[in-house]
């Protein structure tokens, strides 16, 4: 809406009407439809907030990252600029 306010398309008081009439209390249903896995989710939010204190779960990765520690030049010209690493 921002977007369309800079660039003309809707005023300031527009975005305003359409933001009070969208949250207007009066013009929301009474009911809803829940979605069909709602059931689900709030199984799983009830197993994940079951325990007084959160599972203890180790994980390790097999994953292997290279850190590389140098120095280079700012000026982009290569000038100075090095690379070690050992092993």
């Amino acid at each position: 809406m921002e977007e369309a306010r800079v660039k003309g398309i809707m005023t300031s008081e527009d975005i305003d009407q359409l933001i009070n009439f969208k949250y207007d209390p009066k013009v929301r249903p009474l009911t809803v439809t829940p979605s069909p896995r709602f059931a689900k989710s709030i199984n799983a939010l009830h197993s994940l907030f079951d325990c007084i204190e959160p599972p203890k779960v180790t994980v390790r990765t097999s994953d292997v990252n290279f850190i590389v520690y140098g120095f280079a030049d700012a000026s982009k010209s290569g000038f100075g600029a090095s690379l070690e690493y050992a092993d």
